[in-house]
């Protein structure tokens, strides 16, 4: 009888799962495929490389080095001289994978992956007819929110989200959780601090946060390393897998692994690194100096404008790229020591406004930029994106935009209202109620840190907190569906109702 029910209990969940899957795909079935951001090209890139030196598998689109668009003489087919960090041979290998199925393969993973995590919270925080609760709040999330869209896109964005989400899955219901569930859990986390460098800071961050909150009040039910050995270990995986991928490309390659330097841009474009190498060059000594009368610029112009009339980082020789990004640790630092407030206050007024910084636009590609894609994509690639939705009619990233903004206003509201009324001292008894404060308090933590490493470490972008803030409306649909905020009914409208 047990294993019956058993049996029937994972039935259900299988068949959520598929339901689910389908739900968080519905943007990029209308679209007619996945949505491809320019940088896809060089995930595939890396690990078409790879393929090629492992396997001696053959491609039909040219693997070229990085280099500086006036240097003809590093040109040569195959070589890899420089290779730019930031763009993870791992999540590169997920979306290789899905290559033979137009990527589809790779999306549904990840649509998969959310559907499944949403599912086991549902389950484990709102057990009552769960599937149904849970189904209903893909629904909303997929379709007025950026969840769908980013499940959709090649690109590691969407792990971001999805690994805050199993981490506080894990911290809140872990102890109703199988062996099996924790361990993919597990997987979840490793596979996302891989797939892109920001995401290891962001779980380091969060991780960090909790293990002093945690230290200094005890959770008397859960030792606290307990708590902390599965995304230490992550971590540990993440360190180990970005020291192995510079391995590879040092020694495998034979090439020079470059690091794009985001702060460096970001301090000249918001004005104090602009200041500073105004005062103190050519003394100073930093190979930017040649580039001060162009400064300040646009931090996206800084680094990948390739003029070299108006170009820095992007035009720059090779030699002078690696000086730029080699120098950019002691480049911050004399900044910092020479403008220190308002290099100080610049960045923390860039990572708040990164919270509310939400735009998709010029996320996926569009007809407009049709020639980069025939220069760097496949040609099976290129025929099926060329019949997208997104790549025909860029207003339908502009659509879910202007939902996904209403509904995380909405969201931000029921929120607000629910820790008012729900959330109080004397409530923290319910152990329910006290597990959901839990959950809600990392999940908002993630959205905050996400903000912050990235508005300071790069710069305000639309796409990075974009890729994070579904979390938002799952938050509130979850609070809604399982605890409903019961409002009184005032005594004046009651004395109203009775004349």
């Amino acid at each position: 009888m047990e294993q019956q029910t058993h049996r029937a209990a994972q039935t259900k969940l299988a068949l959520s799962l598929l339901v689910g899957t389908i739900i968080v795909l519905a943007i990029p079935l209308q679209n007619g495929g996945p949505f491809v951001y320019p940088d896809t090209m060089a995930y595939l890139k890396h690990a078409a490389k790879f393929a090629e030196q492992l396997f001696h598998v053959e491609h039909n689109f040219e693997i070229v080095p990085a280099r500086a668009a006036h240097r003809p003489d590093l040109e040569s087919a195959g070589s890899y001289n420089v290779v730019t960090s930031g763009r993870s041979l791992y999540y590169g290998l997920l979306a290789y994978a899905g290559w033979m199925t137009s990527f589809w393969a790779t999306i549904t993973l990840q649509a998969g992956v959310l559907s499944w995590l949403v599912l086991l919270l549902f389950k484990s925080l709102s057990p009552s007819a769960w599937p149904y609760k849970a189904i209903g709040t893909l629904v909303i999330i997929s379709l007025f929110s950026s969840a769908s869209f980013f499940a959709g896109l090649l690109m590691p964005d969407i792990w971001a989200g999805i690994m805050i989400l199993a981490l506080a899955l894990l911290w809140t219901c872990g102890h109703q959780l199988s062996i099996g569930s924790k361990l993919a859990i597990l997987a979840i986390l490793a596979f996302s601090v891989l797939a892109h460098s920001s995401h290891l800071l962001l779980l380091a961050a969060v991780t960090t946060v909790f293990a002093v909150l945690w230290l200094l009040k005890p959770d008397p039910h859960e030792p606290w390393l307990r708590k902390m050995a599965m995304p230490t270990a992550a971590l540990a995986i993440g360190v180990i897998g970005t020291v192995a991928w510079g391995l590879a490309v040092t020694v495998g390659y034979g090439a020079t692994l470059m690091h794009r330097p985001f702060l460096t841009a970001h301090l000249t474009d918001m004005g104090p690194g602009t200041t500073y190498l105004q005062e103190s060059c050519p003394e100073s000594g930093f190979a930017l100096c040649d580039y001060k009368d162009r400064l300040p610029m646009n931090w996206s112009d800084f680094l990948f404008d390739p003029s070299p009339e108006t170009g820095v980082f992007g035009a720059a020789p090779v030699e002078v790229q690696l000086a730029i990004a080699d120098e950019q640790t002691a480049f911050v630092l004399q900044t910092l020591a020479a403008e220190p407030v308002s290099t100080v206050s610049g960045l923390i007024k860039d990572g708040l406004t990164q919270l509310w910084t939400l735009s998709m636009a010029k996320v996926a590609i569009t007809k407009e930029r049709e020639d980069y894609v025939v220069q760097n994509a496949p040609s099976d690639m290129t025929a099926w994106l060329k019949e997208t939705e997104a790549y025909n009619a860029p207003q339908l990233t502009g659509s879910i935009e202007r939902h996904n903004d209403i509904l995380v206003a909405l969201s931000a509201l029921v929120l607000m209202a629910w820790s008012t009324l729900r959330f109080r001292p004397s409530s923290l008894a319910d152990p329910q109620t006290a597990a959901m404060g839990k959950l809600v308090m990392i999940l908002i933590t993630g959205i905050v840190l996400n903000a912050l490493i990235c508005g300071i470490l790069a710069s305000p972008l639309g796409r990075f907190q974009a890729r994070i803030i579904w979390l938002l409306p799952l938050i509130a649909s979850l609070v809604l569906v399982s605890q409903p905020i019961a409002l009184k009914t005032p005594r004046w409208l009651l004395k109203l109702g009775s004349r």
